[in-house]
């Protein structure tokens, strides 16, 4: 792969070292958690392009990968979901 992300249940791995709080987003994304960040790309042409990113939490690893980390309420949300499916 050309970049480490989640394809279904897998994590693809991509070229690139990658930290352990990276493998730790895309983890999250198996547990069903969803990105926590909002990135958009405008094309300027022969200027390039501009990127703007919006961050929900800057604590939550599913909203910055290289710094973020595991909050209590990710724990809830599992605690939530399995007590749901034992119903």
């Amino acid at each position: 792969a050309l970049t480490t992300h989640v394809e279904k249940n897998a994590i693809v791995l991509g070229p690139h070292a990658i930290s352990p709080r990276v493998l730790a987003h895309e983890f999250g994304h198996i547990l069903g958690f969803r990105d926590r960040y909002i990135r958009g790309y405008r094309d300027l042409g022969k200027d390039g392009f501009e990127v703007l990113e919006t961050i929900a939490d800057p604590r939550d690893i599913m909203g910055v990968p290289a710094t973020g980390a595991v909050l209590a309420a990710h724990f809830h949300t599992l605690i939530q979901a399995i007590s749901r499916a034992q119903k």
